[in-house]
């Protein structure tokens, strides 16, 4: 039976019930390979969208090529896996695989795999992340021994600072945003949120505000650049420069985020289904209708967000003599939840931000840009004085040219700058918005 306050439960299920909103999510399938514990993830591979759903009870490894219907078994059986990062040549079959007992690795499109445990022997390793600027630098955290770093696709690793060996790590996230060049974070049962000093080579914790630190987990950076924490029965928000939590929402159970390249923002919960807050808005919004209920319940696993635009997730519910079909499994959003649009096919064969059109424009315009291989990108506006205004684009494109659409509803007639960023290039340009 779970136990929660009664007056946060009324409150929550008030909130819910108070909105009224449409169908937004449909079932693709049952737990792949009837897996009791599973994580969704997608990547853009051979020129179109595949899922992966990676199993923590060891029923291994499944990828779908048909949007979620069909799942077949790629491999891992019998492993605990952890997590899954997107590496360098990603597209040419080479996946990596987190574990209870290192790395695990392919180079085939999952055909065969290969352990990895150099420098990190012996280890249950509890998170991964690549970086969003260098593709081949991958960042671990572990059980028990601290943080790890490679610059080899995982092939060999090295310890990664110190201040974590005491700590079991929850998540682990590498970012740039305008205030700080790039900056590596984590999150630790117990311990809370920690920033990586570059300078000392030491993790630090940084709690101030954050009181109740022991249930933090996931970590995002939210379209104005604000750091947002997942922590128990909050979300938190805070910025880089100076450190200090304060209370974004209520929601319990928070376990995840997915940032929108249009600004939008996504959490999800283990008990408490899905919420979003829209670029501008004041006010969180329910994101669960379509989802299955548990005794009352939404238990959302995880997120992830596809090049396409959908939105999919890893939704539980038990295998019971009274839902003897287990209603869970892969879910996916029936429309696409961002306006990033894939423009052209034709492989670009260097960066480039276009004008904006119509310029000058009322209220809304259309900004091009393209990217010649794959690479992390940021889109923003800002303003005449340089304040951040929004963020257009936040994540990893494969090659293509790509179309997003500027909103500038409730801003104030003049000139605005927005700006192309990817690894070492930049580029921006001016608009002019007439009203």
């Amino acid at each position: 039976m779970r136990l929660l306050n009664i007056t946060t439960t009324f409150l929550f299920l008030l909130f819910c019930y108070s909105i009224s909103y449409s169908q937004i999510w449909e079932k693709t399938s049952n737990p792949p390979g009837g897996a009791s514990t599973y994580s969704i993830r997608t990547a853009f591979e051979n020129g179109s969208v595949v899922q992966f759903s990676i199993a923590s009870d060891g029923a291994g490894l499944f990828k779908s090529t048909d949007g979620g219907i069909n799942w077949e078994n790629i491999g891992l059986v019998g492993v605990v896996l952890t997590d899954m990062a997107f590496i360098n040549d990603f597209d040419e079959g080479n996946y990596i695989v987190s574990a209870s007992n290192g790395i695990h690795k392919s180079t085939d499109f999952g055909e065969t795999w290969t352990h990895h445990t150099s420098g990190i022997e012996g280890l249950f390793i509890t998170a991964m992340a690549s970086s969003n600027e260098f593709n081949d630098e991958i960042v671990i955290g572990t059980a028990t021994n601290g943080a790890f770093r490679s610059f080899d696709n995982g092939e060999t690793w090295e310890q990664f600072g110190t201040g974590l060996e005491k700590e079991t790590v929850r998540n682990i996230l590498g970012f740039s945003i305008l205030s700080v060049d790039f900056t590596w974070e984590a999150t630790t049962q117990d311990g809370g949120f920690w920033v990586y000093d570059e300078a000392t080579n030491m993790w630090e914790q940084q709690n101030a505000g954050n009181e109740n630190h022991s249930n933090d987990s996931d970590i995002a950076v939210d379209s104005q650049d604000q750091i947002l924490l997942a922590s128990g029965n909050e979300i938190l928000y805070t910025d880089i420069s100076n450190i200090q939590w304060e209370l974004e929402v209520k929601h319990p159970g928070v376990n995840g985020f997915e940032i929108t390249p249009d600004g939008q923002t996504i959490a999800s919960s283990y008990g408490w289904g899905i919420i979003i807050k829209w670029p501008g808005a004041t006010e969180w919004a329910p994101f669960s209708e379509g989802l299955p209920f548990n005794d009352g319940f939404i238990d959302v696993f995880n997120m992830d967000l596809d090049d396409e635009g959908f939105l999919w997730a890893a939704v539980w519910v038990p295998l019971t003599s009274s839902n003897p079909a287990n209603s869970g499994g892969i879910f996916k959003t029936i429309n696409p939840v961002t306006d990033v649009e894939d423009i052209s096919s034709e492989i670009p064969n260097r960066f480039n931000l276009e004008q904006n059109y119509p310029n000058p424009f009322n209220p809304t315009t259309k900004i091009k840009y393209s990217v010649p291989q794959l690479s992390f990108v940021t889109l923003k506006v800002y303003d005449v004085l340089g304040r951040e205004v929004l963020t257009l684009a936040n994540e990893e494109r494969p090659i293509g040219s790509y179309e997003v659409e500027f909103n500038a509803t409730g801003l104030s007639s003049g000139v605005y700058f927005y700006s192309l960023r990817t690894g070492s290039f930049t580029q921006t340009k001016k608009m002019l918005l007439l009203k």
